[in-house]
């Protein structure tokens, strides 16, 4: 039966029955199913809450620096910032805050461990003095003082002490040397902790650091604070006086020559203050915080802003403030009012978007998992642009003017084109920009923003195949963001000051989107059960353990993948479907055979057949147990759920014909057999399912047609075509592409692809002659031309042969 009589009958038996083709689907417009309208209206539901949370909260498109177009006069008395008045008092809250600065101990601490050295040697000598045994005068006397004033000269070089060995022994009377240490050790410690400055730092006052003229001297020891006048704090030579001062007068008694102190503590006293910016920036920022926003009263009737005027700071804030003043004063009525009218543009959003999908994309209504996803990802911008007007409302952390440029707007879209492809993308972000332009008032710049960041988000992110390409998508909706921001600043004569940090923002957050969008995917992609093109590209990868086991174990199942991949590709390119995961999947779709490889005809070789040794019923259970052994295999290396589903559908529900056959042969010559003589085909079936998509019936018709063509002796163009139009007239006859929804128009492209694929991949070549002939006999050089195909031979029978059962 031919396929024009097969489709004859097939429409005439659906007039009857009323249903579609190929997937079994009533013809004409159907309404939305039960589940698609239940995915709306919870939308619907979800919107209406989050419109309504967070109470009553304005928004505005008016930006500081733009020209008012309108005179604003305050209809009711109300609260406004005062954000001048807060300004000054915050600007002297942080000057009154002095620079913190403390004293370098680490100078200090060396200098103490010179001059306990030197006093401990000096110590030593005078020990060693009272231990003498001789008289002054005596060579021994002089001998053992010069080695000790040696000792002491040594001493003062190691250290570094600018004295000299009369003035170190001067400064150590005997019986007094320890009581000398600690008067000059405490004398230095004080001046140091008192804190020097050079004459350049006081007349600098540090570099304008100190400019009132004081400082807060900070002490190592208790973190204490001390408010010090500049002009008090010791010049050096001051802070030496002040030392040898305090020495002498603790020591009265011992007459000390204030010059030996001079040299020995002189080069010790330099400038020891450190400036604590981080500490001092701290505090000033403490103190700005601790200054509450400023109120003022505006009486009915003030002007707010008269037209032309360019909007200050000031304005933008008590415009914000009438404005919410207005609608906490709106009576309940009003507020209903309102209420119902957003509730009704939603709807209205949710109908035109819901009919826009029916038009350009109807598949996808029937996909409860797709239109799901649709409708989370419209959600998702509208929740964000919610919290960001909560924020802009009740905290100082986002301006209100910066509120639209961060708006996500481009994740829908970018989500959608990576996740689902085609217009879905363009749907979802129409959905997102249009709640989010009725949630900010009705913004009209909203909703030309949302639809220019959605169309480009669109295109861009139809050929995201690798997650750096998100950035670039990213970039392309943040460039596109940052023209309507200045094309919109334009229109309204936006100064350039207030209007590039705008235009920064836009590109910034579309790089965000773009971040945010590779974290979010693998939680969408387990979510809903799908599977980006980017993750397929990973699988493609044929280094996976899977595959190269398959490679090694199973040689001839590896090579039949490759050519039913490049046949299920060229189809699939030819329809404009979904070529990357017809690839895939035809990669991993005969993995089960790596339990059993040896049963499979293309992996025997030149061994022996072990189906001789079976019987058809066991060879038939091997055959089928190679796509249950396959889904068990991508469960366990966690293969996305499309590739198992081809694992699972790539033979449907069809015939193992060869050992179906050979069952019915020896049924008819088993003496014994029952009375009816028959063999169940339910026996000897793929327990399917059939195919449920375009792509997975591809996969089955590619699967099969390659197997077919092995068993080919002469493959030439006309064998090749009489070969694929025989399989799949028979695969339609069989039912398995019944749920896959592929016209009759389409399965005779698919046709028309393999015929061409095949002819290229079976071509013949030129036998050469050996050497030996060549020389002796010359070419015919009609030997270049194919031969002719025998009238009388008939296409082999796919049906017959094991390749084209497995």
């Amino acid at each position: 039966m031919s396929l024009l009589q097969l489709s004859s009958q097939r429409r005439r038996k659906h007039r009857r029955t009323g249903v579609t083709t190929t997937t079994g689907r009533r013809r004409g417009p159907r309404a939305i199913s039960w589940p698609v309208a239940g995915i709306g209206l919870l939308w619907w539901l979800v919107a209406l809450l989050l419109f309504g949370a967070g109470g009553t909260l304005q928004h505005t498109n008016l930006v500081a620096g733009e020209r008012a177009r309108t005179t604003v006069v305050s209809v009711v008395p109300f609260d406004a910032p005062d954000l001048h008045r807060t300004e000054i008092l915050r600007r002297h809250a942080v000057d009154a805050v002095l620079p913190i600065f403390s004293v370098e101990e680490s100078d200090l601490d060396t200098m103490v461990r010179a001059i306990t050295k030197l006093f401990t040697r000096l110590k030593e000598v005078r020990a060693e003095e009272e231990l003498a045994v001789v008289e002054p005068g005596d060579e021994a006397w002089e001998a053992a003082a010069a080695e000790r004033a040696g000792s002491v000269l040594e001493a003062l070089h190691f250290l570094g002490l600018p004295i000299g060995i009369d003035e170190a022994l001067r400064l150590a009377p005997p019986q007094h040397v320890e009581a000398v240490q600690t008067a000059i050790l405490k004398a230095l410690r004080q001046a140091w902790h008192r804190g020097i400055v050079s004459e350049s730092q006081r007349d600098s006052r540090f570099e304008g650091v100190a400019s009132e003229g004081k400082i807060v001297l900070q002490s190592s020891d208790n973190g204490g604070r001390t408010t010090m006048e500049l002009n008090a704090i010791p010049l050096p030579p001051e802070a030496l006086d002040r030392v040898i001062q305090d020495v002498l007068d603790a020591l009265p008694d011992l007459a000390l020559p204030p010059e030996a102190l001079a040299a020995l503590c002189r080069e010790r006293l330099r400038p020891n203050l450190r400036y604590q910016r981080r500490l001092t920036e701290e505090l000033r920022a403490e103190a700005q915080r601790n200054v509450p926003t400023q109120i003022m009263q505006v009486p009915v009737g003030a002007t707010l802003v008269a037209a032309g005027e360019r909007i200050t700071p000031q304005m933008l804030g008590q415009i914000l403030a009438h404005e919410q003043r207005v609608a906490e004063l709106r009576s309940g009525t009003l507020r209903l009012l309102e209420g119902v009218g957003n509730a009704a543009l939603l709807a209205m959003a949710l109908f035109v978007c819901g009919g826009l999908l029916r038009l350009v994309a109807p598949g996808t209504l029937r996909d409860l998992r797709a239109t799901a996803l649709l409708a989370a990802l419209a959600l998702l911008p509208f929740a964000l642009a919610k919290a960001l007007l909560y924020f802009a409302n009740t905290s100082l952390f986002i301006s209100p003017s910066f509120v639209e440029p961060l708006v996500p707007l481009a994740l829908a879209p970018i989500l959608g084109a990576i996740l689902l492809g085609g217009p879905a993308p363009i749907v979802s972000g129409l959905l997102s920009t249009l709640s989010v332009s009725i949630l900010y008032g009705q913004s009209f710049s909203m909703l030309i923003l949302g639809l220019v960041i959605t169309m480009a988000a669109a295109l861009a992110g139809r050929s995201v195949r690798r997650r750096a390409s998100a950035f670039r998508v990213g970039l392309v909706v943040g460039l596109a963001a940052a023209l309507v921001f200045l094309a919109i600043g334009a229109l309204r004569q936006i100064g350039w000051s207030s209007l590039w940090p705008h235009a920064l923002i836009a590109i910034v957050n579309g790089l965000l989107c773009a971040l945010v969008t590779l974290a979010l995917l693998p939680l969408l992609e387990w979510s809903f059960g799908l599977t980006a093109d980017i993750t397929l590209l990973e699988y493609s990868d044929m280094s996976h353990p899977l595959l190269q086991r398959m490679a090694i174990e199973a040689p001839g199942t590896y090579h039949h993948s490759l050519m039913v991949a490049n046949l299920a590709h060229s189809a699939a390119t030819e329809l404009d479907l979904h070529a990357l995961l017809l690839r895939v999947c035809a990669y991993f779709h005969d993995i089960g055979k790596l339990v059993k490889p040896d049963f499979f005809i293309e992996n025997i070789a030149f061994s022996e057949n072990p189906h001789d040794d079976l019987s058809p019923s066991m060879s038939a259970l091997v055959i089928v147990s190679h796509v249950k052994e396959g889904v068990a295999l991508a469960q366990r290396h966690k293969l996305p759920r499309p590739i198992v589903d081809a694992i699972m559908q790539h033979h449907g529900t069809s015939l193992i014909a060869y050992f179906y056959h050979r069952a019915q042969k020896q049924a008819e010559n088993d003496e014994h057999r029952s009375s009816s003589g028959t063999v169940n085909p339910q026996d000897y079936r793929y327990p399917g399912p059939k195919p449920q998509t375009p792509e997975m019936g591809i996969l089955l018709l590619a699967d099969s047609v390659e197997a077919a063509s092995r068993s080919m002796q002469k493959p030439t163009p006309s064998r090749i075509e009489s070969l694929v139009n025989e399989i799949v007239d028979d695969r339609i006859r069989d039912g398995q592409l019944d749920a896959c929804a592929l016209t009759l128009a389409q399965i005779d492209a698919i046709k028309r692809s393999f015929i061409f694929s095949l002819s290229n991949m079976l071509h013949g070549r030129i036998a050469y002659p050996k050497d030996e002939d060549r020389n002796q006999n010359p070419p015919d050089k009609r030997a270049a031309r194919p031969p002719e195909e025998p009238k009388d031979l008939l296409p082999v029978d796919h049906a017959a042969h094991p390749a084209a059962a497995t």
